[in-house]
C-alpha cells in the first residue's frame, strides 16, 4: 500500500506521461478528483480545499487515530472547531446513534469501552451480544414480576 505521499508521486508521474484520468484512477487506485486536484496543482492553480473539507478528509481516512486531535494539530485548528467538524461529518455519515450514545456519556466512555473490548476478547459477535440482552430483559421481567409477586403476598 502506498503512503499518501508516495500516491501523490505516482500521480503526477502518470499525469506527466499524458495518460487519462481513467488509467492514472486504475494503476494509482485513486478517485478522478485526487487526480484532478494534483493536475490543478501542477498546471499552477494551488488553491487548497477549505478546511472543513480538509477535516472531513481526515476524518475520512485516519480511521483509527483519534480524529479530533489529529484534524487539530494538522489543520492548526482549535479542538472545539475540529470537534464541530467532526460532528458534522458522523452525521453525513448517517451515524446519528454514535453521535446520541456519545452525548449521553458526556466524554466517560469507559465503561462502555471495557464492555466492548470485553466482548470483543471473549470473540462474541452481534448475535452473542442480542442473545445476551435478551437474557437479561427476560431476567429483569421476571424479577419484576416476582418483585410485584411479593408486594402483593405482603398486602394479603
Amino acid at each position: 500500500m502506498l503512503t499518501r505521499k508516495q500516491k501523490e508521486e505516482l500521480i503526477i508521474k502518470l499525469l506527466e506521461e499524458g495518460r487519462t484520468f481513467k488509467e492514472i484512477s486504475k494503476i494509482a487506485h485513486a478517485s478522478y478528483s485526487q487526480i484532478s486536484q494534483i493536475n490543478k496543482r501542477l498546471q499552477g492553480d494551488d488553491s487548497q480545499p477549505n478546511i472543513r473539507n480538509q477535516a472531513y478528509r481526515m476524518y475520512n481516512e485516519n480511521k483509527d487515530a483519534d480524529p479530533i486531535s489529529v484534524a487539530a494539530i494538522a489543520l492548526q485548528i482549535d479542538e472545539a472547531e475540529a470537534t464541530k467538524y467532526w460532528h458534522e461529518y458522523l452525521l453525513g455519515k448517517k451515524e446519528f446513534k454514535l453521535l446520541k450514545i456519545r452525548k449521553e456519556l458526556k466524554g466517560d466512555y469507559s465503561a462502555f469501552v471495557n464492555f466492548y473490548m470485553e466482548m470483543k476478547s471473549k470473540h462474541c459477535g452481534l448475535n452473542e451480544l442480542k442473545k445476551a440482552l435478551e437474557i437479561v430483559r427476560k431476567t429483569r421481567s421476571e424479577l419484576v414480576y416476582l418483585s410485584c409477586v411479593e408486594d402483593d403476598k405482603k398486602k394479603c
